[in-house]
């Protein structure tokens, strides 16, 4: 089961397909009430984001495919691909980034995939949907023959390094030689990053644009400034707030700093609280009333704006005891500076593929 303020896999056979949240599909495609059924009657799942019992956010992943695509003035060959059959957003969920947050699984699926591809298809009316898949690194390979859809391909072969979101969900290997270290409350890491799940904890995930989404925004407090820069992998480091600290605060996952903003300097205003909080958005986990907190009254304040590459999962966590055992611990964590030989060491010690994170 998955927490809620997440996506959780159901049966199609769970789902309502005379809900109006599948009008629009029925009329895009003729043969979809069929389709759904056979789903339903062979126990496909899909992965479903609800809230009280709407389905707000439905998407279908079909893994297993391998034939050619015919396009319109060419076909391509047959090849193993993950294909993102169905993704549909609810009308009432504008600005809560569920669309971001299913792309981001689709593509975390496709990260522990043999497949070199994954696709999608999409009708040109779809503006929005079409903007975020490019986003993320899709490009357009020309428009299927028989629908129109257009067709956008993503490749672990031709990977664009330039940008972190078109890399997503992989880090760039040029960038691992300077990494970093994140201190984040357990409480505000659980509501942000809630697929960095821990064993035999309860955790409190969140229901906000935020937690939805793969892009993240972070407040940050260093007394010395940071040493990590835009385009570093940074680790996330869970502090526990109880006893034995050092054997339940973990590093849980791995993110890529997409911008690093300073915002005050020892009591010096560098940006004005409402260009602070435009810059934030709705993509930090705080409330606005916290966030005027951190504003007027910390003395050093940074935003950091972070991309959720990978978690570790229940059981490879890594204590920060280990982290010192194992020579990968010095200082305040936002002061430390990870070389590549030292990135890799943490990775194993999660049990974690170098190359499934970094290409």
């Amino acid at each position: 089961m998955f927490n809620k303020g997440k996506f959780r896999e159901v049966f199609f056979s769970e789902c309502n397909l005379s809900d109006v949240f599948f009008d629009s599909l029925k009329q895009d495609y003729p043969g979809f009430e069929f389709w759904f059924q056979t789903k339903s009657n062979n126990g496909a799942k899909a992965l479903v984001y609800d809230e009280d019992g709407c389905i707000k956010a439905f998407l279908y992943l079909k893994v297993d495919e391998c034939e050619p695509i015919k396009l319109k003035n060419r076909i391509l060959p047959a090849a193993y691909r993950i294909k993102i059959g169905t993704l549909k957003l609810s009308n009432d969920i504008q600005g809560q980034r569920l669309g971001e947050g299913a792309i981001g699984i689709a593509l975390w699926q496709w990260q522990k995939s043999v497949c070199d591809e994954i696709y999608i298809t999409v009708f040109d009316k779809h503006n929005d949907l079409t903007a975020l898949i490019s986003r993320y690194g899709f490009v357009k390979v020309g428009d299927k023959a028989d629908t129109n859809e257009a067709v956008y391909i993503k490749s672990k072969a031709r990977l664009d390094k330039s940008n972190p979101y078109r890399m997503f969900p992989y880090i760039n290997e040029t960038k691992i030689g300077h990494s970093g270290i994140l201190p984040i409350e357990e409480e505000y890491h659980d509501k942000m990053f809630s697929y960095s799940e821990l064993a035999n904890t309860d955790q409190e995930t969140g229901e906000t644009a935020a937690a939805n989404g793969i892009d993240k925004v972070y407040v940050a407090f260093p007394r010395n400034g940071l040493a990590v820069q835009a385009g570093d992998p940074i680790f996330l480091y869970r502090k526990f707030a109880g006893q034995y600290k050092y054997f339940r605060s973990v590093v849980t996952s791995v993110c890529t700093i997409v911008d690093v903003v300073p915002v005050k300097y020892q009591g010096r205003i560098l940006l004005s609280e409402a260009e602070y909080l435009n810059v934030i958005g709705n993509k930090s986990i705080f409330s606005q009333e916290e966030l005027i907190y951190f504003y007027r009254y910390r003395q050093n304040v940074v935003v950091l704006d972070l991309l959720y590459n990978y978690f570790f999962g229940k059981g490879n966590n890594i204590t920060n005891q280990t982290m010192v055992d194992n020579e990968l611990w010095s200082g305040h964590p936002y002061e430390m500076i990870l070389n590549a030989d030292e990135f890799k060491r943490v990775l194993q010690l999660a049990n974690v593929n170098f190359s499934m994170v970094v290409k």
